[in-house]
Formats: structure tokens, sequence, C-alpha cells
């Protein structure tokens, strides 16, 4: 049956924006573009964009709106930790810039 969808991730490109495109069957492409942070604390980022979008979904999301929240999220993570110093060399996104309260999924 084939893949129904990609997420081509644009993160490690330089220059003076950062895009990440969503490719579906049913849908035009979905270019996500958001102004290049600079920061070395982007160790994780793909991990948590995959999570997010997975979190969003169970939350009742379609694909191409979770791909976006998770989008956004991640670009506030790297954001709010753009100049915390951990240790050497590339760390950590900021993950918990914004906690949000627990949600209850019905069952």
């Amino acid at each position: 049956l084939g893949c129904r969808s990609v997420l081509m991730k644009g993160g490690h490109l330089e220059g003076k924006e950062m895009a990440d495109i969503l490719f579906t069957r049913d849908e035009a492409p979905l270019r996500l573009a958001v102004p290049t942070i600079h920061t070395l604390n982007t160790h994780g980022t793909g991990c948590t964009l995959s999570s997010a979008i997975a979190a969003y979904m169970a939350l009742g999301k379609e694909l191409p709106d979770a791909v976006r929240s998770a989008k956004n999220y991640i670009t506030a993570a790297l954001d709010a930790g753009a100049d915390v110093k951990t240790g050497h060399g590339h760390g950590p996104l900021n993950h918990f810039f914004n906690p949000v309260p627990l949600i209850k999924i019905k069952g």
C-alpha cells in the first residue's frame, strides 16, 4: 500500500529560515517555515518533533494540524532554550518552556 505521508525536515539546512514540508497523498504539500533560531541546543529535535506529532494526533488533531502544532512547539522550545548552557556541545531544546495542564482523554 505504500507510504501515505512523509515529513521532510529542513532543520539542518543553512539560511534565514527553517522549512519542513509535509507530503500526503490527498492534499497539496504543506510547507511550514520559521525564521532560523541560532543555537547549539538542537539535540533531540527530531525525536521531540515526532513525539509531539503523535501526541497532537492522540488529542484528535488530523495529521496536517498535528504537524503544524508540533512545528510551533519545537520552534518555541528552541527559542526558549537558545541561550541555555548545558554541558558541552549540542544541548537539548527547552521542552518545559510552557507546561500545559494534563488533558483527560475520553475513552
